[in-house]
């Protein structure tokens, strides 16, 4: 993937969810990093990076498979927001391209309440977050800074599940295959 938040995101939950040794690299890997891709059976990346990916892949005669994203995070939060002050916190602003239009397309319509998707590095969005927030939602690589930030009556959550099931499922077939 591009960024190292999900990379730490989706690497974390294929070795909790799988036992699965995995290898961390972002596209613009040089050469050199990249001959650790010749010991390891599959590339995984998002729809967002599949191109990339494949020509990687190519060279290397290594087959590529897409982790699809849990939409059930994104219905919570969409649910929460209805009738809640809902705010996502990340640790690096490009990660929230795909969130960033989901939820300003659909949410923002949708209701009256505030919402926010903030970098933990914008000051001033996070005092205004934890002032206001009903809910805050906090990317893993966050939780501990966060935690340390907002009062102990403030609601945070976090997710350990960012892959879809049917990702899963399809890793698990080819563990008993392979």
């Amino acid at each position: 993937v591009d960024h190292e938040e999900e990379a730490y995101i989706f690497s974390r939950e294929l070795r909790m969810r799988l036992g699965v040794e995995v290898v961390s690299l972002a596209l613009d890997a040089d050469a050199e990093e990249l001959t650790v891709l010749k010991d390891v059976d599959y590339l995984l990346t998002t729809s967002w990076h599949m191109k990339e990916v494949r020509t990687i892949a190519d060279g290397i005669g290594k087959p590529v498979l897409e982790i699809k994203p849990s939409h059930q995070i994104y219905t919570e939060i969409l649910a929460a927001a209805r009738d809640q002050n809902i705010a996502v916190v990340i640790k690096d602003e490009r990660t929230m391209h795909a969130s960033h239009e989901i939820f300003m397309n659909i949410y923002h319509p949708s209701t009256q309440k505030k919402f926010w998707i903030a970098s933990i590095d914008r000051d001033d969005l996070i005092d205004d977050i934890v002032d206001k927030a009903d809910l805050i939602f906090v990317s893993p690589m966050c939780w501990d800074e966060m935690r340390k930030r907002t009062p102990a009556d403030k609601e945070l959550k976090t997710y350990d599940h960012f892959i879809s099931e049917k990702t899963i499922n399809d890793l698990k077939e080819l563990q008993l295959l392979g």
